[in-house]
């Protein structure tokens, strides 16, 4: 995965955007289910 460039790298920076997205809902569904 490392040694490999590719030409277009849109799709690494929308993964690591749908990434971080995730984490944030996860924790805010967790913070949600701690406090009900």
């Amino acid at each position: 995965m490392q040694g490999a460039t590719p030409k277009n790298p849109q799709p690494v920076i929308s993964r690591t955007l749908i990434s971080a997205c995730i984490l944030v809902t996860r924790n805010g569904f967790q913070k949600r289910f701690d406090e009900g």
